[in-house]
């Protein structure tokens, strides 16, 4: 789906045939002792393994990734508008970033998918090129823009967490919804010509769906001297912005933590307050930090690739290195996928406040079918007590411990 070149990888299918077809001479051989065709031999087995391992990489994976994905990435964009989240900036951030990776997983894996798989259902009409240029652009879109909304949502927070008295005026969803906006045109701008230069690929490469045209000089300069580079820059000050704004996150939430340490030896006024703040603070200092660490893990690899592409064409030369290097690809471009998997995960691990959401989404929900059933009274307290509320357990530290789901007032019959 990835790819600025339109390098040709060969046929993997043709090459196993032929392989298949001369594997019992070369058998027969070396039972004679040639030691030389024995190597060919253990080659020839390298080679169909790393195929065999491929084709399972991009048969499996995929389908995985798409499930489970859309799965998480609703349930973060549900839980961002439940009571507590939805008038938080931050919420805003996590909630585009959500409908950016669940557009992604829906709307670009599977073209993917199906072409490195079942190439034949692909259609190679005249319009072909056109879902390329959609496809492609989406695809880097997608990736790029992920990756600056979090950066957005690390700095935001850092501010937030460094001026707390200036953060209401700071952090404001106004401002947040500006940020997002103006991002998303500088990331169309930065992979606009994707969507002018993708074509199909030729019908023997089958890691991927759609490369760009490099027919034209000015381009193919491009590609392999400018593109490169700009796509390392931007990553370069994302990840360094991401690591910036994690140390002064950490740096503050350890000054919180000495100040919480004071307000437990002495009678300070403020001394809940403070420790209140310095709980939530650790929590955010382990969330922001273990999604930088997710976002550089799951984006260098394909950096690096799509990089040694571009200079030393990785997908040339044998077919044990075409195949080689379609693992290498497919490892790549799906670690990017695993990313726009892996925030609901890491936000359950890290957030007390989302795992409650969570637990409040979906024990309502139970609710609901069981006051339709007469059974309520399981399952929540009498009405008349509406203190034990998520809202109040988040904002008080005396109940944070005890959890009972909403009081709701049913109106859908449905379960």
């Amino acid at each position: 789906m990835y790819n600025v070149s339109t390098k040709n990888t060969g046929s993997f299918l043709d090459t196993v045939s032929t392989i298949n077809a001369s594997f019992p001479m070369e058998i027969s051989t070396d039972l004679s002792g040639n030691m030389s065709e024995r190597r060919n031999v253990s080659a020839n087995n390298s080679f169909i393994l790393e195929v065999a391992i491929a084709d399972a990489l991009d048969l499996l994976v995929p389908p995985v990734l798409i499930f489970l994905g859309s799965v998480c990435n609703i349930l973060v964009i549900a839980i961002m508008k439940s009571t507590y989240f939805h008038n938080v900036s931050t919420s805003l951030y996590i909630s585009v970033n959500a409908l950016v990776d669940f557009g992604s997983l829906v709307f670009v894996l599977p073209p993917h998918w199906i072409h490195v798989n079942f190439p034949w259902i692909i259609s190679r009409g005249p319009n072909a090129d056109i879902m390329c240029k959609v496809f492609n652009f989406v695809g880097w879109f997608t990736s790029d823009y992920g990756i600056i909304l979090t950066v957005a949502m690390t700095i935001e927070r850092a501010i937030a967490i460094r001026f707390p008295l200036h953060s209401v005026s700071w952090c404001t969803l106004r401002k947040a919804k500006r940020v997002i906006l103006g991002l998303s045109i500088i990331i169309m701008l930065k992979d606009f010509h994707f969507a002018i230069t993708s074509i199909l690929v030729d019908e023997n490469v089958h890691d991927r769906l759609c490369a760009s045209d490099i027919s034209d000089s000015t381009y193919l300069y491009f590609v392999d001297n400018v593109w490169p580079y700009l796509h390392k820059v931007f990553l370069g000050i994302s990840f360094t912005l991401i690591i910036l704004s994690n140390i002064i996150i950490v740096r503050s939430v350890r000054e919180s933590d000495r100040l919480s340490m004071l307000s437990s030896n002495e009678d300070l006024p403020n001394g809940s307050s403070v420790r209140r703040v310095s709980s939530r603070g650790r929590q955010l200092a382990i969330m922001m930090i273990s999604d930088s660490i997710t976002i550089v893990v799951c984006t260098l690899p394909f950096a690096i690739i799509t990089t040694m592409e571009a200079s030393i064409e990785l997908l040339q030369g044998t077919p044990k290195d075409r195949a080689t290097g379609h693992i290498l690809f497919s490892i790549s471009l799906y670690l990017l996928y695993v990313n726009r998997c892996a925030n609901f995960f890491l936000y359950c691990f890290s957030g007390q406040r989302f795992r409650l959401a969570l637990m409040e989404l979906f024990f309502s929900k139970i609710q609901r079918c069981f006051s339709n059933m007469g059974l309520t009274e399981l399952f929540r307290r009498p009405n008349t007590d509406k203190r034990y509320t998520i809202s109040t357990i988040l904002n008080n530290d005396e109940l944070k411990g005890t959890f009972t789901p909403l009081n709701i007032s049913y109106n859908d019959n449905s379960c």
